[in-house]
């Protein structure tokens, strides 16, 4: 799953970043499923180690500081014309 962009916010005082996936998407068949299976993919990747060692790479290459793996966490961003409750580290935007 690679998603349509990364946000990525630094807090100089905490150190820290909050990181945001960000999927703009349009309306298609079958639009509720594809969304449901967009959030399902996120919440797995959520779980994955390998998610964890990408962004560390990723810290490397932008020569900031690595996260605890305690710390990672990360939102996903809609924006779409629909709006669905996925809970909390989910949001949507409209178009």
């Amino acid at each position: 799953m690679i998603p349509d962009s990364l946000l990525v916010q630094n807090d100089t005082k905490t150190r820290k970043y909050k990181l945001t996936f960000i999927e703009v998407e349009n309306k298609k068949p079958g639009w509720e499923d594809y969304l449901v299976s967009k959030h399902e993919n996120y919440i797995r990747l959520s779980k994955d180690i390998i998610v964890y060692k990408k962004w560390c790479n990723y810290c490397d290459f932008l020569e900031i500081e690595k996260p605890k793996i305690s710390n990672f966490k990360f939102s996903v961003l809609f924006i779409c014309n629909k709006k669905l409750d996925f809970g909390k580290g989910f949001r949507f935007e409209k178009i």
